[in-house]
């Protein structure tokens, strides 16, 4: 077991607050964009649905 100084010991836990920092960055990335995904994927599903049941029922009874 070595033995760190003062300088070490605060140099060790500033690095693992600033990975801590960054991980937790990403991780709101990573929601941020998971959020986005699900509202495009909702629309376009709306957009597919509306097409399939309401345009295309119009069209047909020209």
């Amino acid at each position: 077991m070595s033995i760190k100084t003062r300088t070490e010991q605060r140099t060790a836990s500033r690095s693992l607050l600033a990975e801590a920092e960054a991980f937790g960055h990403a991780t709101r990335t990573l929601h941020r964009v998971a959020a986005t995904a699900a509202i495009i994927a909702f629309l376009g599903i709306a957009y597919l649905w509306y097409y399939i049941t309401i345009y295309d029922q119009f069209m047909t009874n020209l």
